[in-house]
């Protein structure tokens, strides 16, 4: 009878116990045919459903995208930085009533973050503004924009130059401050291709005191340049699925936004630290062009577990946004994936940004952008961007590089011109 007694009471244990998650294996290929099979397995101990979004699931389940699992890699953040916070980090305080910071100079201002602090949110905005891995020095850019409706493909494709100089607050090229401390950085776009936009641009100052941009347009048809009104950093950039704000998913001066609020620490899939490919790769490669929705990437690059700070940032009554949720990654000191939402509240867009880590033209520990995609799930519209050449804090690279008559001089900074000036790319 008690044998008896003691196999009924195993068999009960046995029924009543959980099941535990299997680990998968790196390599596998997350897509819609076993999204459900693989949700309550775990990549590293995270369950593989908890570590989806709602975007990156309906990419998933309806838009066809395969993620490639790979392992968490750590990343290496510029020496330059890290001295540049070791130095400067203790100066820097935050002042609630304002929303400002004040004895910033270099580095992250806030390197130690705490999850029960009711500024958190606010300083992890200015450590973004500030500290951005993606954003050193200087760094020239040559992309490929391929703009992609999801029934009918390749839309148009463009290819621009993204060259961008910090003038202040800067970690590894001297001088610290470039002119009075007034300007935070200078960006100047420019079409390379196709014909019809090739040589139009323009160059925007961005101040380090809030106030709105100032900005410079070539207008080719007239061979002039015209200064622009600097309050368009919630325009849409003409034929893609972003707007101007969305560089880095939120480039603003961090008041802007009135409200941003700390929601959650947690693991998501990100293709970050791309460890399955190297150096550029043709956009045929990295995307499925021929296959719906035509904007997915290809299976080259791993999707990690990475744990971020999920921060909903409020946009402002006229903004184009109701708000976006701020996926920021402290290792990147930035977010470089997010989630858009109207002002019905109604999910909207996303960004994503696959990065790696390289090496920079000083020699230290550098992160560039392999491809973005944007999409729009309301109009099933997606824009896909590729680097086709890069150079990061590079001595040489001439501050004059950045002013509006260099707007008229577009082919000085073409892939093959900026090869020849400092050789081949990260």
């Amino acid at each position: 009878m008690r044998l008896i007694f003691r196999v009924l009471l195993t068999l009960a244990l046995l029924i009543a116990a959980p099941a535990f998650a299997a680990e998968v294996p790196a390599g596998t290929i997350l897509n819609a045919a076993n999204l459900e099979e693989l949700r309550n397995e775990t990549l590293e101990g995270h369950k593989i459903g908890d570590m989806l979004t709602q975007a990156t699931e309906t990419m998933i389940r309806d838009l066809s995208l395969e993620m490639r699992l790979g392992p968490y890699v750590t990343v290496k953040k510029p020496q330059s930085m890290l001295d540049k916070t070791a130095l400067y980090a203790d100066d820097v305080t935050y002042d609630p009533s304002t929303r400002l910071i004040s004895g910033y100079t270099s580095g992250i201002p806030f390197p130690e973050l705490d999850e029960k602090d009711p500024d958190v949110a606010m300083k992890i905005i200015w450590n973004s503004f500030y500290s951005s891995i993606l954003f050193v020095d200087s760094f020239q850019i040559t992309a490929g924009t391929y703009v992609i409706d999801a029934e009918d493909g390749l839309e148009r494709t463009n290819v621009i130059i993204n060259n961008q100089l910090r003038m202040n607050h800067r970690t590894s090229l001297p001088p610290e401050v470039i002119g009075d401390g007034s300007i935070k950085n200078k960006i100047m776009l420019i079409n390379i291709a196709p014909y019809d936009v090739a040589g139009t641009g323009a160059l925007i100052q961005r101040y380090d005191d809030g106030r709105n941009d100032d900005s410079w347009a070539y207008i080719k048809s007239v061979r002039r340049i015209r200064r622009l009104s600097g309050n368009t950093w919630q325009d849409p950039i003409p034929t893609t699925d972003i707007n101007n704000e969305d560089s880095g998913c939120l480039d603003i001066w961090p008041t802007w936004y009135p409200k941003y609020e700390f929601v959650e620490k947690r693991h998501v899939l990100l293709p970050t630290t791309n460890a399955a490919w190297t150096g550029q790769m043709p956009a045929e490669k990295l995307f499925k062009f021929d296959e719906y929705p035509h904007w997915n990437p290809d299976t080259h690059t791993d999707w990690q577990p990475r744990e971020v700070w999920v921060i909903n940032a409020v946009a402002p009554e006229g903004g184009t946004y109701g708000r976006k949720l701020l996926y920021y990654d402290p290792e990147l000191v930035g977010s470089y994936f997010c989630e858009m939402f109207d002002k019905k509240d109604e999910f909207w867009r996303t960004f994503i940004l696959a990065t790696r880590q390289t090496k920079m033209a000083d020699g230290d520990d550098g992160f560039i952008v392999g491809w973005q995609v944007a999409v729009d799930f309301q109009r099933l519209h997606g824009t896909a961007f590729t680097l086709d050449y890069a150079v990061q804090n590079d001595a040489r690279v001439p501050v004059s590089d950045w002013n509006e008559d260099m707007l008229k001089r577009n082919k000085e900074f073409s892939e093959a011109a900026l090869k020849r000036k400092y050789g081949e790319s990260m």
